[in-house]
């Protein structure tokens, strides 16, 4: 096809090439029309505004910031009420609750603040620093601290090897215990996370920490009963095998006391909240439970008495053993560093700090086997009353 020249057509040659090339173009655009958009047959119903990863992120922290705030409003508001209830105690109003309307928002906000919700905060194990404290500061550690003191004093480093046994001994006795804490505090009875309460005429979900003494729950099949209650409407049957071991169903009707950790075999009911937070029956099992209580171990006594009974000959003797070496020599100032290090050596050698060491690393290994078998250890030296048990005797619930 021969190329058109458009500078060399007339006026009216260039109109009729114009027109012969918008047809073509439109019999093009005819024969390969665009695809159709199945879009465009959809009807908007919401329009959601779609952040970017940062903006989204900055959104998640400002929300977190303020509930933060609102927190901690809440809590000086309930620590605030605590006080003025110490200067001027006050009587705890017990209500009938309705079981049709249940409370108001006004009484649920102010149980919230009396401190009558079902959050359960009390601890009864050893906090982090104390189990880090207890193991480091005893006075086979406060005797290797001394020596090891004196030798960085005088810049003798090398002679700070010894520190690696003390080091062992106190890390190995820090992770169990704070492993073991960790396992006693996760600890849990419950596993309901939400609850069905009426308030003021309406069924809501809520969790169950903020269920408040008096509510009305809606207890169905299925569900573990959060708190200590008091049946007031409907008739329903009730497992109570986690707190006695019994697995037969039991039918509670109105006036009848249902447990925490207890779980709704069938039927419905509404119930009125008895007891909250750590006064319910399960809180007080799981505590005895987390409870710590200082082990009365023959081992551990006898290490620390050997170490209590060696310790005055071993200061008599390295003082005897410091001055007798540095009033011999000559130099008393340039012959410090050597009668230090070797009144340090001395000193370690007589006390059994290898005897410490193998019996954590022995009970270590005791602690191990145990947890295999899904046996809780809290501290290392109760491994030793096990190893003095010759019967266990259990009855057909399971209790020793």
């Amino acid at each position: 096809m021969k190329e058109t020249k458009v500078d060399d057509l007339s006026d009216e040659e260039l109109k009729k090439f114009l027109e012969e090339n918008r047809l073509e173009d439109q019999k093009a655009d005819n024969d390969n029309p665009l695809p159709e958009d199945k879009n465009d047959n959809l009807e908007v119903s919401e329009e959601v505004t779609v952040l970017p990863p940062r903006a989204e992120k900055k959104k998640e922290k400002v929300k977190s910031k303020e509930e933060k705030k609102v927190e901690k409003l809440r809590q000086k508001a309930i620590n605030k009420r605590k006080r003025s209830i110490k200067k001027n105690p006050t009587t705890l109003k017990r209500y009938e609750t309705d079981p049709n309307f249940g409370l108001t928002k006004d009484v649920v906000e102010d149980r919230i603040i009396d401190g009558f919700d079902n959050k359960s905060n009390e601890s009864k194990t050893k906090s982090i620093p104390k189990i880090i404290f207890t193991n480091i500061v005893s006075f086979f550690n406060i005797m290797m601290f001394l020596i090891a003191g004196a030798l960085i004093a005088v810049g003798a480093y090398t002679d700070l090897i010894f520190l690696a046994i003390v080091t062992c001994n106190i890390l190995i006795g820090i992770i169990q215990e704070i492993k073991a804490k960790n396992m006693i505090d996760s600890l849990s009875l419950m596993s309901a996370p939400i609850a069905v309460v009426i308030r003021e005429g309406q069924e809501i979900e809520i969790s169950t920490e903020e269920v408040v003494l008096d509510d009305i729950l809606v207890l169905e099949t299925g569900n573990q009963i959060c708190a200590d209650s008091i049946v007031v409407e409907g008739s329903i049957e009730v497992n109570e095998s986690l707190l006695t071991g019994e697995s037969d169903a039991i039918i509670k009707n109105p006036g009848d006391s249902l447990y925490s950790g207890s779980f709704v075999v069938s039927g419905k009911c509404k119930v009125r909240v008895d007891k909250v937070g750590k006064d319910n029956y399960i809180e007080k099992l799981a505590g005895q439970v987390k409870s710590y209580k200082k082990p009365q171990s023959d081992l551990l006594n006898s290490l620390s008495l050997i170490i209590r009974v060696m310790a005055v000959p071993v200061i008599v003797f390295g003082l005897s053993l410091f001055l007798i070496m540095y009033y011999r020599s000559g130099d008393y100032t340039g012959d410090l560093v050597n009668c230090i290090r070797k009144t340090a050596g001395a000193m370690i050698g007589m006390i059994p700090s290898g005897l410490f060491l193998m019996s954590s690393i022995a009970l270590m290994v005791g602690v191990i086997r145990l947890g295999q078998r899904k046996v809780l250890v809290q501290e290392l030296y109760c491994i030793e009353m096990l190893a003095r048990v010759n019967c266990i005797c259990l009855d057909k619930t399971g209790t020793i």
